[in-house]
């Protein structure tokens, strides 16, 4: 795509920056020394600018490979954060199934038993009689789900009641 302008030059992204939003559609007026200056507000755009070719009057910016690239980097420093896929046992405290991906059918289990002692659930409460029933209790009156954020749909009157008692230990 070419922008024309007689007196301005555009610089256009082939993405939206996530550093400077507002250069999506810019009018330049002094496109090098501009340039200069406000090139080095983005990370990405200082390392990565692709330059004008002959004739041409239009900057963009690359996004996807830059994104291969730093996907490719993470994978290379062992950085690349891949998630465990995993289903708790309600009866059996801290053993969870491990699973494996398929692409073509999704997610399969593969029988494999796994400890899991980081889920927040350390005294397996999640277990007790008590919170079960009240969990049943719950989900009766108030159904399932989230619900939303609080900005949209309001405050949840059990997380309220629950931030009371909470405060009131400290």
């Amino acid at each position: 795509m070419k922008l024309q302008a007689s007196k301005h030059l555009y610089f256009k992204t082939s993405r939206k920056c996530l550093f400077t939003p507002a250069f999506r559609y810019m009018g330049i007026t002094n496109i090098i020394e501009n340039l200069k200056k406000y090139v080095n507000l983005c990370p990405l755009m200082s390392r990565h600018l692709i330059t004008l070719e002959p004739g041409s009057n239009l900057l963009s910016v690359d996004y996807d490979k830059i994104y291969a690239c730093k996907i490719k980097e993470k994978k290379e420093t062992n950085t690349y954060r891949v998630f465990s896929r995993i289903g708790r046992l309600a009866k059996d405290f801290t053993i969870a199934e491990a699973y494996n991906v398929d692409k073509e059918i999704g997610c399969i289990g593969n029988n494999k038993k796994v400890s899991v002692w980081c889920s927040s659930d350390y005294l397996g409460m999640s277990r007790h009689n008590r919170v079960i029933y009240a969990a049943r209790e719950a989900i009766e009156k108030y159904g399932v789900g989230a619900g939303g954020t609080r900005n949209i749909s309001g405050n949840n009157i059990l997380h309220e009641n629950l931030e009371t008692i909470v405060s009131q230990w400290f």
